[in-house]
């Protein structure tokens, strides 16, 4: 998982793309699985209706962003994933240049942009990654799954430190004195080193 996470030729993309000599994990790996239950798709106007009142929706099925510009996030497809009968992520190029807000935006709205939604479909090992603050969300199709890991990295902002995982990792005596300064400094955020006085 590390040498995928934190492969040298990620990271060098990410420090590139953001333009900074360092960059951070932001969160730590996960591992995200989508079965989609519904036989139509889910939409916002339906959801203004009340159609989803007594329904409890689990997943990002409505247009939005994770984050400020700041974040990158890598999606690894697990299976293969097809547009026409597999639950897929859509994306709305362009969209990472606006201020966007967290709240999630309405189809209507996101069907007025110039660009179009662009399908995140491909064969298991699939690579794909987005800006945080670009639109975008899970398209379902009536019972498909999808299977994938998300890395998320950025320049420092918005580090989402988690205990347990850190507990975790001592529970399992996981020596992260293995991994070269580099390695070890993007994943200071959430694991952070051991202090000298």
């Amino acid at each position: 998982l590390l040498d995928i996470w934190l492969n040298s030729d990620v990271v060098e993309f990410v420090k590139s793309f953001l333009g900074t000599e360092k960059i951070y994990a932001r969160e730590y790996p996960r591992l995200i699985y989508t079965k989609y239950i519904y036989k139509n798709s889910i939409t916002s106007k339906d959801d203004f209706n009340g159609v989803y009142k007594n329904l409890i929706i689990n997943g990002p099925y409505f247009w939005h962003v994770d984050h400020t510009a700041g974040l990158v996030n890598f999606h690894v497809l697990l299976q293969d994933v097809n547009e026409i009968s597999s639950a897929h992520m859509q994306f709305l190029s362009g969209s990472n240049k606006y201020f966007n807000s967290r709240d999630a935006y309405s189809d209507e709205s996101v069907n007025n942009f110039k660009n179009k939604p662009i399908n995140c479909v491909g064969k298991k090992g699939t690579i794909y990654f987005h800006q945080g603050n670009t639109l975008h969300r899970v398209v379902g199709r009536c019972n498909s799954e999808r299977l994938g890991l998300i890395f998320s990295f950025s320049k420092g902002a918005g580090i989402e430190f988690d205990p347990d995982h850190i507990l975790s990792l001592m529970e399992n005596k996981y020596d992260l004195g293995t991994l070269s300064k580099e390695k070890r400094e993007i994943l200071n955020g959430i694991i952070p080193k051991k202090r000298m006085i």
